[in-house]
């Protein structure tokens, strides 16, 4: 496992994927889905699980979790519709979707490189627990949502009740019944003209840059298919997708420069780093000024993980040069006594150290170097390691924020967005679906060992 070329392939499609997000692609197909729901909660839960389970497969998790999780709460918001079932239906999906290609996850990219499967291999593998996965989450959280008592998520209010401002109000001495009145009616106005606005964005928030969109989804499927036959003669793949990112951002600043000298207005999705640079604050201003989309992109880029990753790289190397893995791997063995108890052993670890061990990419880093340790045959080692793509997967719909790095945008999102989720809860909400899909998920995995193997 190489980490620079790791990280050189996510960035390269990370760049081309949120370039795309920009547009402003995601939140449109997002508006049409919940247009196509209507008032039905059972209806937009259904298609806003379905458009983030296929955009999370076609473009990773992280774009979609970008897009819509700020769109949702401004939906509920105007819509008085409950937030809980679509904010838990979004994520799990964009977590289910993230494990069919390799581009879906960074811990995807570990395993393909670690256990040196093909990309078209590791999709096929991946199919199956796909499938189950999305359709027994679905059905558990929409179960759990219906049937069980939930704990509304705390948020900003869209509504307040006239009593609550009578009896808060009514109880100073000062204010009469006609003043009552007068504040009863000025909320009354206020609180629709919020709803109103939060109405029209909602319409007007969709396509900005067609042009745009079209020219991203073009590079961005002609990277991902020249990638996959470059895996055929062994390409370094990150030789590919860089080239790609700079083609896109080249396209970018193009474009942008091109429409600002055409007096064309550049509307772009708003980066969540809206804070004023404390560092070369001129340069930072003319940057989102000239080159919009190029600047907004670069700065959504996730550099943290460049870190994040070596990091974890080296806390593995460590441990490894101290022969813990060598350790590990001589218990584990232990539990390889069949085909079965492989998926599930392996499995079931995958998701605690997801919780444990500080996001899915360390669990994955450290359970791959110990099944590459380990004295088994191929049908076993290949179990071992399609399970852990699906456990690093899957294991982020877990008991905490930071069982992935998915988590940890999706809770800072909602965060700017004044929504709280209390950690318990999430983890309670998330429980029956990730046990459901564990259960499947890793019969689905021996089965097709069992059967294409």
């Amino acid at each position: 496992m190489h980490p620079y070329n790791i990280l050189a392939l996510f960035f390269g499609l990370a760049y081309i994927a949120l370039s795309l997000e920009s547009t402003g692609l995601l939140k449109a197909c997002a508006i049409l889905v919940a247009k196509k729901g209507g008032s039905s909660t059972f209806k937009t839960f259904t298609y806003i699980y379905l458009l983030c389970l296929i955009l999370s497969v076609l473009m990773g998790n992280d774009p979609v979790i970008l897009s819509a999780t700020s769109f949702l709460v401004h939906y509920s918001h105007a819509t008085s519709m409950d937030l809980n079932p679509l904010l838990f239906a979004e994520f799990a999906s964009s977590n289910i979707g993230s494990m069919v290609f390799f581009f879906g996850n960074p811990t995807n990219v570990v395993i393909c490189e670690g256990f040196h499967f093909g990309y078209l291999t590791f999709t096929a593998y991946m199919i199956g627990p796909f499938i189950a996965c999305s359709l027994v989450c679905f059905a558990v959280l929409w179960f759990q949502f219906k049937w069980m008592p939930v704990k509304p998520i705390e948020s900003v209010p869209t509504e307040i009740q006239m009593e609550d401002v009578q009896q808060a109000v009514g109880s100073q001495e000062q204010f009469n019944q006609v003043e009552v009145e007068i504040v009863e009616e000025s909320l009354v106005r206020v609180l629709s003209k919020v709803k109103r606005q939060s109405s029209a964005s909602i319409k007007e928030n969709a396509l900005t840059d067609p042009f745009g969109a079209a020219v991203g989804t073009v590079m961005f499927l002609a990277c991902v298919v020249v990638i996959i036959g470059a895996s055929f003669v062994n390409v370094e793949v990150w030789l590919i997708s860089i080239p790609f990112a700079i083609l896109k951002a080249l396209f970018d600043i193009s474009w942008d420069l091109y429409r600002r000298y055409k007096n064309i207005p550049i509307v772009i999705q708003e980066s969540r780093d809206s804070h004023p640079h404390k560092f070369f604050p001129t340069f930072h201003s003319k940057m989102q000024e000239v080159v919009p989309t190029f600047y907004q992109t670069c700065t959504r880029l996730p550099f943290p993980l460049i870190s994040f990753l070596l990091s974890q790289f080296i806390i593995v190397q460590s441990l490894s040069f101290r022969n813990w893995i060598s350790t590990f791997a001589y218990y584990m063995e232990f539990a390889t006594v069949n085909l079965p108890t492989t998926a599930f052993v392996f499995g079931i670890l995958t998701v605690i150290l997801c919780a444990i061990a500080g996001t899915n990419i360390l669990a994955t880093i450290l359970i791959a170097k110990t099944i590459l340790a380990m004295n088994m045959d191929d049908k076993t080692i290949t179990i071992a390691s399609l399970v852990l793509a699906v456990g690093s997967n899957i294991g982020a719909v877990g008991f905490v924020f930071a069982a992935s790095l998915a988590g940890l945008l999706w809770k800072g999102i909602l965060v700017e967005n004044k929504v709280s989720i209390a950690n318990s809860d999430f983890a309670k909400y998330n429980m029956l679906p990730l046990i459901a899909m564990m259960l499947v998920g890793y019969l689905v995995v021996w089965a097709e060992v069992v059967i294409f193997n």
